[in-house]
């Protein structure tokens, strides 16, 4: 299911991507890869311009697990959902 959310991301399609990475996240939080779901769940929202709910996944992945795979990708893009918020755009970032 994680899978199948990244390459919806991976495409553009963001709110489907949202839609099967909530499904992850919710059906499998102690799975192996939940900081990399959560990290990307929050992508899906900040890619799609809606960086108020980015950043509460992105907060939420560094506090679940401030070692996690992706617990400092989480920070860089809670900084980028930050700015957006307050200016009122998303930076590009790759990634």
């Amino acid at each position: 299911e994680y899978s199948y959310g990244f390459r919806l991301w991976n495409a553009g399609f963001f709110p489907e991507a949202r839609q099967q990475l909530t499904r992850y996240v919710e059906q499998y939080p102690n799975h192996a890869r939940i900081s990399f779901g959560r990290n990307l769940l929050g992508r899906a929202f900040l890619d799609d311009k809606m960086p108020k709910e980015a950043a509460q996944w992105f907060l939420k992945n560094y506090q679940a697990n401030k070692s996690g795979d992706r617990a400092p990708d989480s920070l860089l893009y809670l900084g980028a959902s930050m700015i957006a918020i307050a200016f009122g755009y998303v930076l590009q970032l790759s990634g």
